[in-house]
């Protein structure tokens, strides 16, 4: 598992990558799942979830492609 922190509403990790950028970055790890934490409340974090979501390749435990949920 690995997880990282958006800490401002631009979106930028602790190290300063964009979500998207660090999804990118620990997807060739195969990790279990890979999180955010809602450092700035869940509310907010909604548009970083989404990109992470809409990523092509992203997989279930299953092995299916992952789908949107009807909202978040």
């Amino acid at each position: 598992m690995i997880s990282g922190t958006v800490v401002d509403m631009s979106g930028r990790t602790l190290s300063g990558q964009t979500t998207e950028a660090f999804y990118i970055s620990m997807r060739h790890a195969k990790p279990l799942c890979i999180g955010l934490n809602c450092a700035l409340g869940s509310e907010n974090m909604v548009p970083f979830i989404q990109v992470c979501r809409a990523q092509p390749g992203a997989l279930n435990q299953l092995n299916q492609p992952l789908r949107p949920p009807p909202s978040l």
